[in-house]
């Protein structure tokens, strides 16, 4: 269609003038005639001077912070619905603790500023005609702040991907139109005279950040930089980890900052967008702008906002969505930065492993805002991958109804016909998989480290495998593995072997004694675990020798841990030597089978096993 032919076929839409303006420039970018990108080379980590480091920012005097408090608003886009956890209504209404939802702690962060500071900040919420009428609902049950504002986006029509019309709205179908992206925040607010209102009482800067990132709360540093230094546009950014590859990164063409998304990137150059070479920074969609320049630039008309196209099917019609993310305003600001902050400002919660974690022991609250207990002695949270059904909103909270404690966790899968009842502990690395036609254990192989056992372990593929050495006259393994006297050649074999497993996807640990040379060496050829012998523990026989080999277990264990190594123990151990290595910190795994099953001839298994257990449980 040219633009003729789409306003007439525009006119049984009905949009305002702002929404029809907006949608005719969106529709023209979609039909300009593509432009080669052949800029990649010219595309670069921001330098110094437009990346500004979080922790070189001062504390503002204290005198000054009520004055700085009032100028500023804080807007939260609240349109996101949650579909990845088959969400039922907006995401923003998910109860996160106790009977509070992410708008109640929302509007209890800027309620807590406003009453410690003396100030008066207003809180927004733009919504989606999804989550408008809720949202508007749970303001008005009590979700505690000196003043909400809160206003619905924009609509627009669903576009038929062939570009011969588009979706037939009906009486009370939303299928035929669609909210065009957060981006849509700045025309709205210039459009329902909440810019101006802001302006006229003295707000010079707005805080955005998405509703469910409970991270993003009002930060004087940051607000006392913007102020002092006169900026028009911030964007904060954080380092990327895993899960951040496919968003949006902060890059610099020439002295002009961009905002660089995946969908702009030519095929070839995907994996090193992906990666953390090139690009080292990604959009956490908290940003500051100044509102006086915004309200020029929009009618200046200068505000060029980078088209998203979104593939959707509906109904089994192939449909397009023509949208703007909040964040490519950036490339419109000249002296644009970015804020190079903490992850602790990134907590969104996209998946029901999110949620877990924000919901766990791992965060206090005060007055709406997360807090992580440094004293834990953990930097980095704890891997957490829930499938089927536990992916499912619904089902998540049925299946944990009270969150487990997870201070010591560092890995945690669920899936299948799981069900926790009670609060419960979780430590080290679990995993648990059930399914009625199928109940999967982890396989643990021990193998010598000879030819015939690894083609035997990448045959049969066990989860974990553990190297142990191996002499014909034992009964049983004594001893750790002697790194420290192979050779460089056998050193690249023992390398090469654990490579090898690891690409089957199979863990490798390492049998050794409790002794740090040892641990380096391990965690040089590729092991990501240690099994630490207990041999010698076990057979001490009298105080000090037991005494003096507990605490070379113990310093093994901190060594491992500080390398990244997972932390087994195992050999000799049994009902009455036990207790005192349970309370060894960093303790993944404990292998434990021959009193076990002796016990067991006696007692039956069940009763074996209840009784290591319930010496575990006593240890914490």
């Amino acid at each position: 269609m040219d633009i003729t032919q789409l306003k007439k076929s525009l006119k049984s839409f009905k949009l305002n003038d702002s929404a029809l303006d907006g949608y005719i420039k969106l529709y023209s970018k979609l039909n300009a005639k593509p432009k080669k990108f052949n800029r990649w080379k010219s595309l670069i980590n921001p330098d110094e001077k437009k990346l500004t480091q979080y922790l070189s920012l001062p504390v503002p005097d204290k005198e000054s912070i009520e004055a700085t408090l009032a100028r500023l608003a804080v807007c939260k886009l609240n349109g996101g619905l949650g579909t990845s956890m088959n969400c039922q209504g907006p995401k923003s209404a998910i109860e996160v603790r106790g009977k509070k939802t992410f708008v109640h702690l929302l509007a209890e962060q800027v309620a807590g500023f406003n009453k410690k500071y003396h100030a008066d900040v207003p809180l927004m919420f733009m919504n989606s005609f999804y989550t408008h009428d809720k949202t508007e609902r749970i303001i008005g049950r009590g979700a505690d702040a000196t003043r909400i504002l809160s206003f619905c986006q924009q609509a627009y029509p669903r576009l038929l991907a062939d570009d011969s019309g588009f979706l037939i709205p009906k009486k009370s179908n939303n299928d035929a139109w669609y909210p065009p992206g957060h981006g849509d925040l700045y025309s709205c607010i210039l459009k329902n005279g909440y810019l101006d209102l802001l302006i006229k009482e003295g707000r010079e800067f707005l805080f955005i950040s998405n509703a469910d990132n409970l991270g993003a709360v009002i930060d004087l540093k940051i607000l006392n930089y913007i102020i002092a230094a006169d900026l028009r546009f911030s964007m904060e950014v954080t380092a990327k980890t895993p899960p951040d590859m496919k968003g949006g990164v902060l890059c610099q063409e020439k002295a002009q900052l961009k905002l660089l998304e995946i969908a702009d990137v030519p095929p070839e150059h995907l994996a090193e967008f992906c990666g953390n070479e090139k690009f080292k920074f990604f959009n956490t969609n908290n940003i500051w702008i100044n509102l006086v320049r915004l309200k020029q630039m929009l009618i200046d008309d200068l505000l060029d906002m980078d088209l998203i196209i979104n593939r959707k099917q509906i109904k089994k019609q192939n449909i397009l969505q023509l949208e703007t993310a909040v964040g490519s305003a950036l490339n419109s600001f000249d002296g644009a930065v970015g804020i190079n902050v903490p992850r602790s400002r990134f907590l969104p919660v996209k998946k029901t492993s999110d949620l877990l974690l924000i919901q766990s022991d791992l965060f206090s609250l005060d007055r709406g805002t997360l807090k992580r207990d440094l004293a834990m002695g953990r930097s980095n949270l704890p891997k957490i991958n829930l499938k089927d059904p536990f992916n499912d909103l619904k089902e998540f909270q049925q299946r944990i109804p009270v969150p487990p404690d997870i201070k010591e966790l560092d890995s945690l899968e669920l899936q299948g016909q799981v069900k926790f009842n009670g609060k419960g502990k979780l430590k080290g690395n679990v995993r648990l998989v059930f399914d009625k036609k199928k109940i999967r254990i982890p396989l643990n192989l021990e193998i010598a480290p000879t030819k015939e056992m690894l083609r035997i372990a990448l045959k049969n593929k066990p989860d974990f495998v553990c190297i142990v050495p191996e002499k014909r006259n034992e009964v049983t393994t004594e001893g750790g593995l002697d790194l420290v006297s192979l050779d460089n050649s056998q050193l690249k074999k023992m390398k090469n072997n654990i490579q090898a497993l690891a690409e089957s996807n199979i863990k490798t640990s390492l049998f050794i004694d409790p002794d740090e040379t040892q641990i380096k060496i391990a965690k040089n050829v590729g092991a990501e675990l240690v099994e630490l012998h207990t041999g010698y523990y076990a057979n001490s026989h009298n105080p000090d020798s037991s005494a003096l080999s507990l605490k070379k277990l113990m310093n093994a264990a901190e060594i491992a841990n500080k390398l990244g190594l997972l932390v087994n123990a195992g050999h000799g151990l049994n009902y009455n030597n036990l207790s005192p290595i349970c309370k060894i910190k960093h303790l993944n795994e404990l292998n434990i089978g021959h009193s076990i099953i002796s016990q067991s001839v006696f007692t039956g298994l069940k009763d074996a096993i209840e009784k290591i257990l319930s010496i575990i449980r006593n240890c914490d």
